[in-house]
């Protein structure tokens, strides 16, 4: 016999709104088997009739929950078909034995050339399979490399057999293109080498989150603010600073210095630019903090200097550096925090900069390795020379 809707209710149910959803999921109490009674203080039995059994309402079972479903959120569900999200559905499918033959690398025959000289305007579909399949094992070959001396050394001679493949440098120069831009065309070519007089020093690679600004500029207008700001970071200072927090952690962090005024900055870009400037006591200020964070990865990137070699041709000089640290600007600053610094400066005045000789170990291990470098040649040379 059909029942109403909210026959039981003593008002009358005029609107059927779905219900809420539920702020946590159910949780499951275990029923003790004694309890204590507050009025006499001792354990007495359960009395098990105090629990009721919870039963759904007949306004609760017509009233369903909606399913929401966005596709733009990566749930593409269909609820007729929820099977497809269970664990066996989603075990590999067996492979056809027909489909089999896509598995192994085709050898080429006398039919893949005659397929190839005649063109009938169809697309054959084994043959666009089969190239297909030497186009990904072809791609998807490893290549090994010897890191070893001997097999850098080798490697290093291999590329300078590109050159041997061209007559002249304007050939060489008309055969490199630019990787987006088809238009440009290279005019010279400069030969690119190991500094082998920097290379015992230590280069790091620093990014910056954001530009540190001088606080003369922020009043200003955006065209005289870009330049204020250029001129400044021309005579830009980082400070390097180590401490301990009120946690007992070493943290790293870098100053930034920064003229106090835009004349100050505008001397100090003609100074940079004329060597015959009367010196000028200038004053920089410390106008934020960063974050350094150091990583530790092997980086890719090359410090590359451009001069003059013994012949007075252009010759270009690499070093690779050793570490990358990153900036990122410290939204409060270390000025609030509980830091025991070993030295705090908050205005600069004298600097004063020189070369660090190398040390005796520094002098023996570059030694050292530029004998393990010239040896090949230098065994070469004395074949050569013996009779």
């Amino acid at each position: 016999m059909f029942r109403s809707v909210g026959k039981e209710f003593l008002c009358k149910v005029r609107y059927q709104n779905p219900l809420p959803s539920v702020p946590f999921p159910p949780k499951l109490l275990p029923i003790p088997p004694t309890y204590v009674d507050p009025s006499v203080g001792s354990y007495s039995q359960a009395r098990l009739q105090h629990y009721v059994q919870y039963r759904h309402s007949t306004l609760e079972e017509a009233t369903p929950y909606p399913l929401m479903v966005d596709a733009d959120y990566g749930m593409p569900i269909d609820p007729c078909l929820l099977g497809a999200f269970d664990d066996k559905a989603m075990a590999p499918q067996e492979l056809d034995p027909q489909d089999e033959f896509l598995l192994h690398l085709p050898t080429t025959d006398a039919r893949d050339s005659a397929e190839q000289g005649t063109d009938t305007g169809t697309p054959n579909t084994r043959k666009a399979a089969r190239t297909l399949g030497l186009k990904r094992t072809s791609s998807g070959a490893k290549r090994t490399f010897d890191h070893s001396l001997q097999g850098q050394l080798q490697a290093i001679d291999n590329s300078f057999k590109y050159f041997d493949k061209f007559a002249s440098e304007q050939e060489l120069l008309q055969s490199l293109k630019h990787p987006t831009n088809s238009q440009l065309q290279a005019v010279e070519s400069i030969p690119l080498f190991p500094d082998e007089s920097l290379w015992p020093s230590n280069y790091a690679l620093f990014s910056l989150d954001t530009c540190p600004e001088p606080d003369y500029a922020k009043k200003s207008q955006p065209d005289e603010h870009r330049e204020m700001g250029e001129k400044a970071r021309e005579s830009m200072l980082f400070l390097s600073q180590a401490g301990t927090n009120n946690l007992g952690e070493d943290e790293t962090w870098c100053e930034v210095f920064l003229p106090e005024t835009n004349e100050m900055a505008e001397h100090v870009s003609a100074q940079l630019r004329e060597s015959d400037l009367d010196d000028t006591e200038h004053r920089l200020k410390m106008v934020c903090e960063y974050d350094a964070q150091n990583d530790p990865i092997k980086q890719k990137h090359l410090m590359i200097t451009i001069g003059e070699g013994d012949d007075g041709s252009k010759v270009a000089k690499y070093v690779q550096f050793k570490g990358k640290i990153l900036l990122k600007r410290s939204k409060v600053p270390r000025s609030s925090r509980n830091y025991n610094t070993v030295d705090e400066f908050k205005e600069l005045t004298n600097i004063g900069l020189q070369l660090r000789d190398l040390t005796e170990a520094e002098h023996l291990m570059r030694t050292q390795k530029l004998q393990e470098l010239q040896a090949p040649d230098s065994t070469q040379h004395d074949s050569e020379t013996s009779p």
